[in-house]
């Protein structure tokens, strides 16, 4: 799959005429294909879950990638398919590479590696980088699933980009704020002459003012805050990012989006043949109870998690995700069960259990529980006969914390300065025209400003 363009290119920086080398890898189709194993869902749980090994390489012309990292990389009909964990290099063995080409079943979720010389960007399905480079590495930047690679276009020789690196950064990479809270919009620092284009990926987020960079929250979630400049006479184009986390302010208490941190599993007395009931699946980001291995067994297990406090605070609530399959009849063989300042744990109900491996989303009213502290068990239960699988994920509990307002104050003198609190009880210490409650010493009435 290589060719070679040969091309009479115009006179820059002292080269008037080169051959350049071109090189594609193409990963999708139905057959085996350089030296990797196509994977397919025919195929046995034992060979179509497993990955490339890490530092396994491929090589066509004089180009060599190189795979790098555990479960990284797996070869589907659908390309190339990258996960988190993965990176891989591009090496030439004779000239320099001067463009790199990855087209993908979707955006590709792909940065270059820490200290990588040259620019890459991304347009829809296609990420390109151009420089001039013996070798350039590519890291994963999803969190979760995975970018399918359907191919690879290397381009070596040619006539080199001799301008200056636009070294386009940010102070870090990621920020968390919390919705309400102010956020000091980071600005970006630039070696380029060139002006620089604020973008987010997610304006419903957090919008940004395309020529200064500073930064709206507008909602809870994720946005990437991009700095783009074009390419001039002296600098390539450029760019930097940073993602932006707005996490809920009415959010007490999240666990189960990324690991089983904090929670406790109980597997109870296993059986022959069963190693565990309850664990964390990486892909699919969620905590999985099964009681099958090759055959059902009898099992019974839960999942509980931390101390939750309820103390002063109103409008609680509980939200989780559930999917499963493979049940009889999954109400009776699971349940969730809470238990109240230390108690016994008791079945609470629950409007929506899944019918097969979609997640359907739960709400729980938690307000007669205010002021109490609380754990939430999911119990799980197989027999010889049936083994479910039970699927839980983004367990978040959300409040918001009591204001006392102006209760319990008394005046000490009757002539107590005046004070206004708006009619949730915060204080006001310049109201404008409305209705405010008017304290005196002890005396409170309503008041209208006009």
């Amino acid at each position: 799959m290589k060719k070679f363009l040969l091309s009479a290119l115009a006179a820059f920086a002292g080269v008037s005429m080169v051959v350049a080398g071109e090189t594609t890898f193409t990963f999708t189709g139905t057959e085996d294909v350089y030296g990797l194993t196509r994977l397919n869902n025919n195929l046995p749980d034992s060979v179509k879950n497993s990955y490339i090994n890490d530092g396994t390489k491929i090589t066509e012309g004089g180009i060599t990638i190189t795979m790098i990292g555990e479960n990284a990389f797996r070869l589907w009909t659908d390309g190339l398919r990258s996960y988190k964990q993965g990176s891989f290099e591009v090496a030439s063995s004779a000239e320099n590479i001067t463009n790199i080409e990855i087209s993908a079943k979707a955006a590709p979720t792909l940065a270059l590696a820490e200290g990588q010389t040259g620019s890459f960007n991304i347009d829809g399905k296609v990420g390109t980088w151009t420089g001039d480079a013996a070798a350039v590495t590519f890291a994963a930047t999803q969190t979760k699933g995975n970018t399918a690679i359907l191919t690879i276009k290397v381009t070596t020789g040619g006539v080199a980009d001799t301008r200056k690196d636009a070294a386009i950064a940010f102070p870090e990479t990621e920020y968390t704020v919390t919705l309400g809270e102010t956020f000091a919009s980071p600005v970006a620092t630039k070696a380029t002459t060139a002006e620089l284009t604020y973008s987010s990926s997610a304006d419903e987020i957090a919008s940004v003012n395309p020529a200064t960079g500073e930064v709206e929250i507008l909602a809870a979630g994720t946005a990437v805050i991009t700095a783009k400049a074009e390419a001039n006479d002296e600098f390539k184009a450029g760019e930097a990012s940073y993602t932006l986390i707005v996490k809920d302010g009415s959010t007490v208490y999240s666990g189960l989006t990324e690991s089983l941190a904090g929670w406790a599993v109980e597997d109870g007395t296993l059986p022959e043949g069963l190693t565990y009931v309850w664990s964390w699946d990486t892909r699919y980001n969620c905590a999985k109870a099964s009681g099958y291995y090759k055959k059902a067994f009898e099992t019974k297990a839960s999942l509980t998690s931390p101390e939750i406090d309820l103390t002063d605070l109103k409008e609680i609530s509980l939200d989780f995700e559930l999917a499963g399959n493979y049940f009889t009849e999954i109400a009776k063989e699971c349940s969730v069960l809470m238990s109240v300042d230390g108690g016994a744990f008791e079945a609470i109900e629950i409007a929506n259990w899944p019918t097969n491996f979609t997640f359907v989303p739960n709400t729980v009213d938690l307000n007669a529980y205010a002021g109490k502290k609380i754990k939430v068990q999911f119990l799980y239960t197989s027999t010889a006969e049936a083994a479910g699988t039970l699927e839980v994920k983004n367990f978040i509990v959300k409040g918001k914390k009591n204001t006392s307002g102006i209760d319990g104050i008394e005046a000490v003198t009757d002539n107590a300065p005046v004070e206004y609190f708006n009619l949730q009880g915060v204080r006001v210490d310049n109201p404008a025209a409305g209705l405010f409650i008017r304290r005196q010493g002890n005396k409170v009435t309503k008041v209208i400003i006009r």
